[in-house]
């Protein structure tokens, strides 16, 4: 992988990725709190006047939007807010092709978080998810939160 708190590192993924016509913003580090959003700016300067569609999805998290019960977590959450506040601002922007899709999960059963004990949702069903939401020409949903029964 690479380190996205080094800014050369964000580019050489653009260059890397941008002839792609769907980018997942799932990286995360906490080298550098906003490194997250400064690639969701990254790509969608680069992609905000596309000739063909263009889609950027962000893993966000539910963290952003609640008080969450474990207090190591708040840098995180501060993190997450950062990236929805700016997908939603982008969002507004009158673009051709170029869409964001910025999904909130709630806890994901993955290595980070295998010692909480909190009901979890498998990274496949996640991952379904989005694939549908990808392939709907019908309908664009700029952002949803997704959480674990």
């Amino acid at each position: 992988g690479h380190d996205i708190a080094n800014p050369a590192a964000r580019e050489a993924i653009w260059h890397a990725a941008q002839d792609c016509d769907v980018f997942i913003n799932n990286a995360y580090t906490t080298e550098d709190w906003f490194a997250q959003t400064e690639l969701l700016w990254t790509f969608w300067r680069g992609w905000r006047n596309s000739e063909s569609e263009k889609r950027i999805v962000c893993i966000s998290s539910w963290a952003g939007t609640v008080v969450d019960r474990f207090k190591d977590m708040e840098p995180y959450a501060v993190q997450k807010n950062t990236l929805d506040v700016a997908c939603q601002q982008l969002t507004t922007m009158p673009l051709r092709n170029c869409r964001i899709l910025n999904v909130k999960p709630g806890y994901v059963d993955t290595p980070a978080l295998k010692a909480r004990d909190v009901s979890k949702m498998r990274p496949q069903d996640l991952a379904r998810l989005i694939v549908t939401l990808l392939q709907s020409r019908d309908y664009w949903v700029p952002e949803i939160t997704v959480l674990p029964y």
